[in-house]
């Protein structure tokens, strides 16, 4: 057990040694325990992952697939690094993609066929469905974060290739 401070109060965490399933690596998670953290969750108390592996926390990116914002490819290139824009690595993004969400692979930001399975995470948690719900009422569409527009409400797309996850 340990104590961390954050501005004038302390949180106290409990160190947690996890065995994930894959692949036998181990995590570390803190359990966090606070009178105005975590509100929200059951008991007050949520889980906060550490990577203790090789990476680091990086390993701890949940198989998400966002690729990042146009304007840091076309940024790129500016820079002196031809063939950077968005538009060109576009192109290489959807022939990599195997999108398995038909209203996704329609658009031109997507593709079906590739060899990275692609798809917006199947496991909903109520929370999920609500923020969505709240989006709409106040006139906000749910947005593709690999899409044109990638500021809003949204389903988190990942690599998975049923029914695990792709590394």
């Amino acid at each position: 057990m340990q104590t961390i401070l954050r501005g004038h109060r302390s949180i106290t965490a409990i160190q947690i040694l996890k065995s994930t399933r894959c692949r036998n690596m181990f995590r570390v998670c803190y359990l966090f325990c606070a009178g105005d953290a975590c509100l929200g969750m059951k008991g007050g108390r949520c889980n906060w992952p550490r990577g203790k592996v090789l990476g680091g926390s990086s390993v701890l990116n949940y198989m998400l697939y966002v690729r990042g914002n146009r304007r840091d490819y076309d940024h790129w290139e500016k820079l002196g690094n031809p063939g950077w824009d968005h538009d060109t690595v576009l192109h290489y993004f959807k022939k990599s993609e195997d999108n398995r969400n038909p209203y996704l692979s329609r658009t031109p930001y997507h593709r079906a066929g590739g060899y990275l399975t692609v798809q917006e995470s199947p496991w909903r948690t109520p929370l999920v469905v609500a923020f969505l719900d709240a989006g709409r009422q106040h006139g906000y569409l749910p947005r593709d974060i690999n899409g044109g527009q990638q500021t809003g409400f949204m389903i988190a797309q990942v690599r998975r290739r049923q029914p695990h996850y792709a590394t």
